[in-house]
This record gives structure tokens, sequence and C-alpha cells, in this order.
């Protein structure tokens, strides 16, 4: 069990790792940043002391503190699932407006083109 808890200590600071060089690159705000910084912290230590959950786990019914995290972590990965649903949602709307607009713009072009081209050969007839 203590090199499992090892890994994930590891695999914790790999993702502390990543999230500072993504706030360094300013893909990440700063609210956003502390957020992520206090899971990754909090996963590192429950990773290490996972009996610091035991009175929660005691409390709830559950008999280990694993089960116990599982339950939070299937809550956790579902919540964001549906997020990350909701922010495809908005950006497919976005998407499928800005195409719509990029349309119309460019038949208002095309037509306009076509309007001076008809009205250049016209004068060359004349002409």
């Amino acid at each position: 069990m203590i090199l499992f808890q090892v890994a994930m200590a590891f695999f914790a600071v790999g993702m502390l790792y990543v999230l500072r060089i993504h706030y360094r690159k300013q893909h990440l705000g700063s609210l956003e940043f502390g957020s992520w910084v206090a899971v990754w912290s909090g996963f590192i230590l429950l990773a290490l002391m996972p009996s610091l959950l035991q009175g929660v786990a005691d409390a709830l019914h559950i008999g280990r503190v694993f089960d116990l995290l599982v339950i939070i972590a299937f809550v956790i990965v579902t919540s964001i699932t549906l997020s990350t649903r909701l922010h495809v949602l908005r950006l497919e709307e976005k998407v499928s407006r800005l195409i719509r607009l990029h349309a119309i713009q460019a038949a208002e072009w095309e037509r306009e083109r076509v309007h001076i081209r008809e009205d250049r050969q016209k004068t060359r007839k004349q002409s």
C-alpha cells in the first residue's frame, strides 16, 4: 500500500508541475490555478495520510476510507463531465453562429462582386 500511496503523491506533484506550466503560459487565471493547487495538494495529503478521513467514513457508515474516496471521485468526475458537456454545447452554438455569419457575409460579398462586374460590362458596352 505504501508504494501505491507514494506513486499517487508523485502523480499529484506532476500535476502541480503541469499546472504551473499552464499558469505561466497564462492559460489559467489566478483563481483557477489556486483552486487546482488546493485540489492536488489535498490529494497529496490524502494519498500519504488516508487515515485523516477515517472519522468521516465512520460517520457516514462507510467501512473503508478507500470506498469513501471512490464515492467522492465518482461525484467529482460526474460533475466535471456535466460541466464539460455544457461548455461544449455553448461552444457548438457559438461556432454555428460564427459560421452562419461568415456564410452570409461571403454571400453578400459575392453578390456585390457580381454587381460590380455587371456594371463594368454595361459601361464597356456603352463606350
